[in-house]
């Protein structure tokens, strides 16, 4: 058979139009198809393990998905044929948080995106068993108060904080708050608060402690001997004797305001010779009676005598006496703020509340064997004369704030108060002063004590 060129170049023509097309048929063979059932996943703050599924068509051989996460929290564990499984942390913040899975596969042109949506913590709630606690003044130690929390962190107590120094010993046990309250030594009620927190809880609760009135006044033991002094609230009286008081010495005037802006606290009764011996060598007392139970008033001292004990007492107690100022001294004989407006401390009637010229036979008598005024205090008239911190000196009209007396004086008199068991009717008055020389030792003075709160 004879084969022509035209017959040549025609086969060559078709076997190379059979190639292109052949060819042109590889090119459009199925692109690979990534799909997501889901776009956004929510996960609870405990966190843990998830699985995010996945669908793939036409996938390349030799070829697998890939994975991702934007986040710290969030680990990618294992990609399959079907699933991301993955990881998520404890959210431990009180807000939701988002983050992002990315899905790639080769032939795909972008990246698939699934949102993780992960739940808040619940905060802690914080409650307690009541609102307050009372106590009475002698003080409680171990007072309860019970409290619960919510959706608690492992291993987290509340925390307890209060200001008043009154509150000790605070501590905190699963359930229990425990605290110390201590005495009250103060003459009114107090009350504070402790407040109790717990970490992550929006709200700082509070409970109130209220403690009752403790006794005013204070008692002191020296050696064998022991003393009480009485509370005194500050306050303002008129101090001296007015223009028209009948039988008033013209240097108990004029009567003037005083304000006293510090409550004090003064000698329930004077101080006896068993309280001087208690700290002293010697008793310098001209009355004495040896075989009693020293309760007489010392006297015979002069103030530098007077100094000398209270800086022993101080010493001894930690305390800070002092002689009363003037002022203390008539403000306390009057009653303070309990004054009924005697004639004399603590009552209209003489006899009732002290020794003088007309009951005492010239000697003195055991301190306190008299009534005492509206504050209890005793033998504020009569018995001895007491020494008062102030210099002698004139009063003045004006009103004054806590006065500390003359400036000084040239004869180195000091304020000397009360009258004494030798002295008349008349100097039993309240606004009766008289000055002493500092340095006399006189059978009829003696002293009280005054203490700064």
């Amino acid at each position: 058979m004879k084969i022509t060129n035209q017959f040549c170049m025609m086969l060559s023509l078709l076997l190379g139009l059979f190639v292109f097309t052949a060819c042109d048929d590889d090119d459009e063979a199925p692109q690979p198809e990534l799909t997501l059932p889901v776009q956004s996943v929510e996960v609870q703050a405990e966190g843990g393990s998830y699985a995010l599924s996945y669908g793939l068509l036409n996938p390349v051989k030799g070829e697998s998905v890939k994975a991702s996460a934007n986040v710290g929290w969030i680990s990618v564990d294992t990609v399959t044929a079907s699933e991301v499984k993955f990881v998520v942390e404890k959210n431990s913040d009180y807000e939701q948080r988002e983050a992002v899975i990315a899905i790639n596969y080769v032939g795909v042109p972008s990246a698939l995106e699934c949102k993780v949506i992960q739940a808040a913590s619940l905060r802690p709630v914080l409650s307690l068993a009541g609102d307050s606690v009372k106590v009475v003044r002698e003080g409680a130690q171990n007072l309860e108060m019970k409290y619960s929390v919510e959706h608690a962190l492992d291993g987290v107590l509340p925390k307890m904080k209060c200001e008043a120094s009154w509150i000790s010993e605070m501590k905190v046990a699963e359930g229990v708050l425990s605290f110390n309250v201590a005495p009250n030594e103060g003459p009114e009620a107090r009350e504070t608060e402790i407040q109790v927190s717990y970490e992550g809880a929006l709200d700082t609760l509070a409970f109130v402690v209220s403690q009752a009135e403790g006794d005013p006044n204070l008692t002191f033991t020296v050696g064998d001997q022991t003393f009480k002094m009485i509370y005194v609230k500050a306050g303002t009286f008129t101090m001296g004797a007015g223009a028209k008081e009948a039988g008033a010495n013209s240097w108990e005037k004029p009567a003037h305001e005083v304000t006293l802006t510090e409550d004090y606290y003064i000698g329930e009764l004077e101080v006896t010779q068993g309280l001087w011996m208690a700290l002293m060598d010697a008793n310098p007392s001209q009355y004495q009676d040896v075989d009693s139970d020293m309760s007489l008033p010392v006297e015979k001292v002069n103030y530098f005598d007077v100094q000398e004990f209270i800086e022993k007492l101080n010493a001894k107690t930690g305390r800070t006496f002092v002689l009363p100022t003037e002022a203390q001294w008539e403000y306390a004989a009057r009653g303070g703020q309990q004054s009924k407006g005697y004639k004399y401390s603590g009552s209209n009637e003489l006899d009732e509340v002290a020794w003088y010229d007309g009951n005492a036979g010239f000697k003195t008598h055991p301190a306190g064997s008299k009534l005492p005024n509206e504050l209890g205090i005793y033998d504020m008239c009569g018995n001895v004369m007491e020494w008062c911190s102030d210099w002698y000196g004139n009063y003045s009209s004006a009103s004054q704030v806590d006065p500390k007396g003359a400036p000084s004086n040239s004869d180195n008199y000091r304020v000397s108060r009360g009258g004494g068991f030798f002295s008349l009717a008349g100097d039993m008055r309240v606004v009766f002063r008289a000055g002493s020389e500092a340095k006399s030792h006189m059978f009829f003075q003696g002293f009280r004590l005054a203490m700064i709160k």
